[in-house]
């Protein structure tokens, strides 16, 4: 049994991805455990899509957000084995050159003008940033055929402004694609929570599996609904059904305590007649 904190409920009894039903299967976080998340679904992944989903878009994402993560004491595993330092780049000179931006997101910055270093986390200017997106096209009348490269509408940030003394430079990545996979699974994952899996037909266990799908656009999106206002909590997530074809819909926010983005995903086609009335009780 995993030592992970949190609320168990089931069991699953196969794989939420993959529908395996090998006597193997493990717990599952629908929210992962790094941004403290803590509704766990029992008996629900196979080693083999677990092992998956870990190395392609879980550790990733985490990794990206480590800064961030560290500084609001997100997660619960392994925290007496965290550095109490963070990394980023010190100028070397009196006024550096920043550059400018160029496209895919890089900044072009004379390596010389900077130093690594390590800071207190009271001295790092810790920033997070995340995609906001435009709706899911399938919401606004695209087919499974589109293709709709151009559906990133910005980016969101927030800084922790410090009173450090010497420019610096903390270099952040933004990768799309695991970003886009791990918002399919949490949604993908909650949905299993609340209908079963049995309660719809699922359209994203393929992407969240690595497999060639129609454009994960089509699905996830962002909610252009008013912006709710900072939560107390670092997650939420929710589930609704559409009332045009029955579609399942999961609105997913990680970073809530933040303000951060809501996002809409488009999860599968309810199945009124095998779909649970309730989500699952807590396991035993």
């Amino acid at each position: 049994m995993s030592k992970a904190k949190g609320t168990r409920f089931g069991p699953v009894g196969q794989c939420i991805y993959c529908r395996c039903a090998s006597n193997c299967l493990t717990e599952e976080h629908i929210v992962t455990a790094a941004v403290s998340g803590d509704l766990i679904l029992t008996e629900a992944s196979c080693s083999t899509c677990q092992a998956e989903i870990n190395k392609n878009i879980e550790n990733p994402m985490m990794g990206m957000w480590k800064d961030m993560r560290y500084r609001m004491g997100m997660g619960s595993r392994r925290k007496n084995k965290r550095p109490n330092k963070l990394p980023l780049q010190l100028a070397t000179v009196a006024d550096p050159e920043i550059g400018e931006r160029f496209i895919g997101g890089q900044l072009k910055i004379d390596e010389s003008q900077w130093k690594p270093d390590h800071v207190t986390f009271d001295e790092h200017p810790t920033l997070l940033s995340l995609y906001k997106f435009d709706m899911p096209g399938w919401l606004r009348g695209l087919q499974l055929e589109s293709d709709n490269d151009d559906f990133v509408r910005g980016v969101w940030t927030y800084q922790i402004v410090t009173p450090q003394q010497r420019p610096a430079l903390a270099r952040i990545r933004l990768p799309l694609l695991p970003y886009l996979k791990l918002l399919a699974k949490i949604a993908h994952g909650f949905a299993v929570f609340r209908y079963g899996i049995d309660g719809f037909e699922p359209f994203l266990t393929d992407f969240i599996r690595g497999k060639q799908t129609p454009h994960p656009s089509l699905f996830i999106g962002c909610d252009w609904g008013p912006i709710p206002p900072a939560t107390g909590h670092p997650w939420h997530v929710r589930s609704t059904l559409s009332p045009y074809g029955g579609l399942v819909l999961v609105r997913v926010r990680i970073f809530a305590m933040l303000g951060a983005p809501v996002y809409l995903i488009i999860v599968g086609k309810h199945r009124p007649e095998s779909a649970q009335r309730e989500p699952y009780g807590r396991a035993r």
